[in-house]
């Protein structure tokens, strides 16, 4: 039996030294990683922080759950920080419409190698910077995130965005000559509430803005319930105070139906193809009864990918520009803005959750397109045989015949399957922001003169860079690269087990037939004695 426990030592001593360099092994991993959320508490210092960020973490974990399994096929590996900052951004963008702007990105750098670390960002935040330190060792200890890692980080912003609430909440009291010992009515509570979030939340149409004091009701309403009465109930400061997450959970939905208002007019000023996209021509004439015009140059729309150039005429991708930083608000916090919600994100969270895998057969690929619609499309549907083809040829490109679901590829063919809820992953698409300033600099409204001007200047040079028909770049990258020295490692460790297990089997068949012989032969000797 000794023999067979060198060889399984040996076994277990090659699967740790087949883990990539700089990444520690499995035993090692998780005293590490276990110390992680100790020094994280420990450097969080105040309870209160303390509770509510350890309070967050299990809900955040099953959020991010089935993307992280699509991105590392297993629960208990590490992911780098280029997908650690995918998930991160995705989760805050379905969740409460933040794009965090740290982890924002240009097209390219999405499914490059870029390791900017995941997270620079509590960097800006307040009294977090002594945090970083010990993700640092964490990702120098491991080689990248686990699951529980990326929730921390979730949980940690969202506890500091929290508090810096309470900070203008408390403001708006002053505002309003009221203290926190106060006891307000539905009023005092109204205008408190309407100085906090016209403060944090910075921007309102008109139409959004009429509507705020029911969406403040609301509010109230989803923290104390429905026995609320506006004529008679009366609010202390920390009742007030618990109306704040709820606000910051119903604003999504209650500002994106702007984004929808815009969708809907831009589907209406649609060309004859049918795939989501309006002339630059018309998109910049546009005004509807006086009530807005789009007000973007054509080298806004560029600088975000926004114009389709296949055609022979420049046209605008619907997705991209409800999508993109062109319709994100500033916030009072300059570490992130508000978008519309991403619709796509929607899909790929139900397709994530049905294929649980870094890749999908092209046949679980076209079954999903054909049966979850959307508001613009209707299920069940046949996919036009193009598209189809399309999925066929991506598969053709690996040896297992399948389809990495978190690729430029499948974004691409997402794009024409719903063209107007996911954007197309454009390689044009170089800018980024780096803080809410960035885009009040790079974007402003402009004269229709200056629209003109620039559009007449760019078509003065402008050549069609396809036949008009379907625009798809036969380009691929993925978020997570697929790595064949690691693949061969795992391979070579698997046919090690495998020749050890036999290995062993073997000696342990040697050994009982020898202790079989050892004690026949006993036996025959006590026969004789006996004799």
């Amino acid at each position: 039996m000794n023999c067979f426990r060198c060889v399984l030592i040996a076994f277990i001593n090659h699967i740790s030294s087949s883990f990539p360099v700089g990444r520690a092994a499995p035993s090692e991993v998780f005293l590490k990683h276990k110390d992680t959320y100790e020094s994280v508490a420990n450097a969080l210092g105040q309870t209160q922080t303390k509770d509510m960020v350890m309070s967050r973490i299990p809900s955040v974990s099953q959020w991010m759950l089935n993307t992280f399994m699509t991105l590392s096929a297993n629960v208990d590996a590490p992911i780098d920080n280029g997908p650690a900052r995918y998930i991160l951004h995705r989760y805050f963008m379905q969740t409460r419409r933040w794009s965090i702007l740290k982890w924002e990105a240009t097209a390219t750098d999405v499914y490059s190698a870029n390791n900017r670390p995941m997270y620079e960002v509590l960097d800006t935040l307040p009294g977090m910077s002594h945090v970083v330190p010990v993700f640092e060792a964490h990702y120098a200890a491991c080689g990248g995130y686990f699951l529980r890692d990326l929730a921390l980080v979730a949980a940690i912003v969202e506890t500091s965005e929290f508090f810096e609430s309470v900070r203008m909440l408390q403001e708006a009291y002053e505002q309003h000559d009221a203290t926190l010992d106060s006891i307000l009515d539905w009023n005092g509570v109204s205008l408190v509430l309407t100085e906090y979030t016209r403060h944090f939340f910075n921007y309102f149409s008109l139409p959004r803005y009429r509507t705020l004091p029911n969406f403040i009701w609301k509010a109230a309403l989803a923290a104390h319930g429905p026995t609320l009465k506006k004529e008679t109930s009366t609010f202390t400061y920390s009742m007030v105070e618990s109306m704040i997450e709820p606000l910051q959970y119903q604003y999504p939905l209650w500002q994106d139906e702007d984004c929808l208002e815009m969708k809907d007019r831009l589907i209406s000023l649609e060309d004859k193809t049918d795939t989501g996209r309006v002339p630059v021509r018309i998109f910049n004439n546009h005004d509807q009864h006086g009530q807005h015009r789009f007000g973007e140059t054509i080298n806004d729309l560029l600088k975000t990918g926004s114009i389709d150039t296949s055609g022979p005429e420049p046209r605008v991708i619907i997705s991209n520009y409800i999508t993109g930083a062109l319709m994100c608000a500033i916030t009072a916090w300059d570490m992130f803005t508000f978008c519309c919600i991403r619709e796509c994100d929607g899909l790929m969270l139900k397709f994530e959750e049905t294929v649980g895998k870094p890749s999908a057969t092209p046949d679980q690929i076209i079954h999903f397109a054909e049966t979850a619609g959307t508001s613009t499309v209707t299920v069940p549907r046949r996919l036009p045989e193009s598209l189809i083809t399309r999925v066929q040829e991506m598969a053709a490109k690996d040896s297992y015949g399948k389809i990495p679901i978190h690729s430029r590829l499948f974004a691409q063919f997402l794009h024409h399957a719903y063209p107007r809820e996911c954007a197309f992953p454009s390689l044009d698409y170089s800018w980024a922001p780096t803080n809410s300033s960035t885009i009040l600099h790079n974007f402003r409204s402009v004269s229709t003169k200056h629209m003109e001007e620039s559009l007449n200047e760019f078509m003065d040079g402008y050549s069609a860079q396809g036949d008009g028909g379907i625009s798809w770049e036969d380009v691929d990258m993925q978020i997570v690269p697929a790595d064949p020295k690691t693949k061969k490692m795992y391979v070579h460790s698997v046919l090690l087990f495998l020749s050890a297990c036999g290995t062993g089997i073997l000696l342990i068949q040697k050994l009982m037939n020898l202790r079989s012989f050892t004690l026949l032969a006993g036996m025959e000797r006590t026969k004789i004695r006996n004799l």
